[in-house]
């Protein structure tokens, strides 16, 4: 049976969670709030997340 492994933390609801065949992991955030970081976004090998496609 497969491990769960932790890749990040986040402060803030996560709506869905996704990883692409290379590897990538993406998640969002719901629209709903005034918090949200960013619509969507990368989360990168550190656990940092970088906002998908750009941070424009």
């Amino acid at each position: 049976m497969a491990e769960l492994e932790q890749v990040a933390t986040v402060d803030h609801q996560v709506t869905g969670v996704t990883v692409s065949p290379e590897g990538r992991i993406f998640v969002n955030f719901p629209g709903w709030t005034d918090d949200a970081p960013v619509s969507v976004a990368e989360v990168l090998p550190d656990g940092s997340l970088r906002p998908y496609p750009d941070g424009g």
